[in-house]
């Protein structure tokens, strides 16, 4: 659990144990993770990016905190 997580706390973004799952898609047998316990947090006025390779799950985690 993270500290200062109160309303009006240090932190503009919270995100805990993130995880996004596809199904198995035509011949492929087994479910795909696009993202894996992923957490961070963001503070008040913080500049925030998110790098990795292609295919590591930057643009889902993303999608995953914008439709929340």
């Amino acid at each position: 659990m993270y500290k200062g997580l109160s309303p009006g706390g240090p932190y503009t973004l919270v995100a805990k144990h993130l995880r996004k799952v596809y199904p198995p898609k035509g011949s492929k047998k087994v479910e795909t993770v696009a993202v894996h316990d992923c957490s961070f947090r963001v503070g008040k006025g913080e500049c925030f990016g998110l790098l990795g390779a292609n295919g590591a799950g930057k643009t889902t985690t993303m999608d995953m905190i914008i439709r929340a």
